[in-house]
């Protein structure tokens, strides 16, 4: 039995280390998922995917308009374009089959999250081998963005993780057809980026742009022609298996709802040359301010590990590398260039880098105490251990100095840190290369791991930490969560809510309770209501009023633990 037991281990042992991996990472995610804090984004999207399950092919925010609107407002509009349909579909799925709830709303992002880091080992395994795939995969699982993606935290929540999940399946089986060259490969690469397409649109094409650099790199003397198999004609096939995807929905909602489809398909490119919601941003905002957010604190270690294997990937020709440089900074160069900067706008970037940093650490280990690469990486490691910890939140938008650069003056920590790791690398390389003549390196190079090792696990802990800090914040609730439910009980079915919100509260405070209360919620205010109550009659809805003050009208019900009461308005 034990011998047995030991083949089957010995056997499964890398399918049981990620299997171990992944559900750590959605054990990490999983306390208080079903916290009732919903920001402008998710409230959009838990409401419009819940509407979804009465029609599937309509997606709507106020599913009955009982105030007259704008389709260039997408916190109040009817017909909902503002995010692509596949994450709600996956919501409003995840809807029908448990119930819908917050917990509920979110649990599709952890599947997916935590099949990402599944996906980033396939990849990373394709690419590099199994130790840089697991390395890469166990960085990712434990990164604190994905965790606040998860809870719904950072806005974007369920349209990132499902663009995340989509990208990296259809670059996995993108790398596969380059070493195969099968068409049944390839199909499922496009389909993959026709599904990351209908997650956050254009941003999907990240994957025809690899593959471009795949077909490219012979020719720039970046990888050798025969490991590649990928033709032209594959790509043309990837294309059109993403077009076969994306066009029906696409194609139909242009059809059906042209005012909202052009308004929202031009927003999108507005982000290149607009300041959208006040997320306008300098090209050094991204580097030094948002993308050290997206990695933590890894992000040091893996702008050291970009830097020193630039050379290998200039003379070495591995196409891997090629893949690896071209996916990151494929993501990073238009998000560089656009006026509009948020802060997982790179996201899909992410796995690239953590696999550039696999590699680097893989290559470090095996080349021996001497190496430049396990200089380097002491490098990293001491600055890990002994500088400060990388900041854990970003900015927004541009800086008050308009002068370049302004946003690495304000933060030059990752500029320092790096600098500083390249310095202890020379220092330790020249120390290394003077023991061996007196027979002591291997005693230079047990410290040096002694570093590195003792770094890694510093890095992992901080990971692990601040995402379980988040996963067990639970969140603000709305006040108005617990009288929301008891609305949804009692009114009646064209029952229409108006939130008076008070400074304390969010202004997406009427988004909440409409999703809670499943009933249309607008926002109060004293000057306007009366009119507006006049409009709900006359559209066949009965006005109430939702407040944690006291009024003089009739309380239909009231909360005692928050204060807040249901208030009928008094009819003429």
């Amino acid at each position: 039995m034990i011998v047995a037991a030991a083949r089957f281990l010995r056997a499964h042992w890398s399918a049981l280390t990620i299997g171990a991996l992944c559900f750590a990472s959605a054990l990490l995610k999983l306390p208080h998922l079903g916290h009732q804090h919903l920001g402008y984004d998710e409230a959009c999207h838990a409401i419009v995917a819940r509407n979804l399950l009465k029609h599937p092919l309509t997606p709507t925010l106020y599913d009955t308009p009982h105030l007259s609107y704008t389709h260039k407002s997408w916190t109040s509009n009817h017909i909902w374009l503002h995010k692509p349909i596949l994450p709600l579909w996956k919501i409003a799925a995840s809807y029908a089959v448990f119930g819908v709830n917050t917990f509920v709303l979110r649990f599709p992002s952890l599947i997916l999250a935590s099949l990402s880091v599944f996906l980033t080992y396939l990849i990373g395994r394709e690419l590099f081998g199994r130790s840089v795939a697991f390395a890469a995969a166990s960085i990712q699982a434990f990164l604190p963005t994905i965790a606040e993606l998860t809870h719904g935290y950072l806005f974007s929540d369920a349209i990132d993780i499902s663009l995340l999940f989509w990208t990296e399946f259809a670059v996995y089986f993108l790398i596969r057809a380059m070493k195969s060259g099968r068409w049944r490969d390839v199909l499922l690469a496009g389909f993959g980026q026709g599904c990351a397409y209908l997650s956050k649109s254009y941003l999907a094409l990240i994957v025809t742009g690899i593959a471009l650099a795949i077909l490219l790199a012979p020719a720039f003397r970046l990888g050798r022609r025969e490991d590649s198999g990928f033709r032209l004609r594959h790509l043309l096939g990837l294309i059109g298996a993403s077009l076969v995807v994306a066009l029906p929905w696409t194609v139909s909602t242009a059809i059906r709802f042209p005012q909202e489809f052009h308004h929202e398909h031009g927003y999108v490119f507005r982000h290149l040359v607009s300041n959208i919601e006040h997320w306008g941003a300098p090209w050094d905002r991204l580097l030094f301010d948002y993308f050290p957010f997206l990695l933590h604190a890894f992000f040091a270690s893996a702008m050291v590990a970009v830097i020193a294997l630039l050379k290998p990937l200039l003379t070495e020709k591995r196409i891997s590398l090629c893949i690896a440089y071209a996916w990151g900074f494929g993501v990073l160069a238009p998000n560089l260039l656009a006026a509009t900067k948020t802060p997982s706008a790179v996201l899909i970037a992410v796995p690239a880098f953590l696999l550039i940093l696999g590699e680097f650490i893989s290559r470090a280990v095996s080349k021996g105490g001497r190496s430049w690469e396990l200089c380097v990486l002491t490098g990293s490691a001491l600055v890990v251990l002994v500088l400060p910890q990388a900041p854990i939140g970003w900015g927004r938008g541009a800086h008050e100095s308009d002068a370049f650069g302004a946003i690495l003056l304000e933060r030059p920590w990752p500029v320092i840190s790096i600098a500083i790791a390249f310095a202890v690398a020379w220092a330790a390389y020249w120390i290394g290369s003077r023991l061996v003549q007196h027979a002591r390196s291997d005693a230079f190079r047990w410290l040096c791991f002694g570093f590195v090792i003792a770094a890694g696990l510093t890095l992992v802990w901080r990971s692990v930490w601040v995402s379980s800090l988040i996963a067990g914040g639970g969140g603000t609730p709305t006040p108005y969560a617990k009288i929301a439910d008891s609305a949804r009980n009692n009114l009646p079915s064209n029952a229409v809510l108006f939130v008076e919100i008070t400074e304390e509260m969010s202004p997406v405070e009427n988004l909440k309770v409409m999703f809670f209360a499943d009933r249309p919620a607008y926002r109060f205010r004293s000057i306007n209501s009366p009119n507006e109550f006049e409009e709900v009659l006359e559209k066949g809805g009965m006005p109430y009023l939702l407040s944690t003050e006291p009024s003089d009208w009739e309380v239909v019900f009231r909360d005692v633990d928050n204060k807040a009461a249901v208030y009928d308005w008094p009819r003429p």
